[in-house]
């Protein structure tokens, strides 16, 4: 399900019409926590602004889980509804 900028994305979660994962970009080479609604054309990009490596994990739909990587270290996210 690769965004049109993107070398690779993984699914690692899925709702009813919505997939969580990431996808590695072309140029910064950095991963971005993606969120779909059914076609590659659909992704958001929820990743947390600074962010230069980040990942979603789970979701219930509503509700997504991940970490992201600000300044070296990861750190737990969770977002609300989007």
């Amino acid at each position: 399900m690769n965004p049109q900028w993107a070398q690779d994305s993984i699914i690692e979660d899925m709702a009813p019409g919505v997939q969580v994962g990431w996808a590695l970009h072309f140029v910064d080479r950095n991963n971005r926590a993606v969120l779909w609604r059914g076609s590659p054309e659909s992704w958001e990009d929820l990743s947390p602004t600074g962010a230069h490596a980040a990942y979603l994990f789970g979701t219930t739909g509503t509700r997504h889980v991940g970490r992201a990587s600000i300044g070296g270290g990861f750190t737990r996210v969770g977002a609300g509804a989007v």
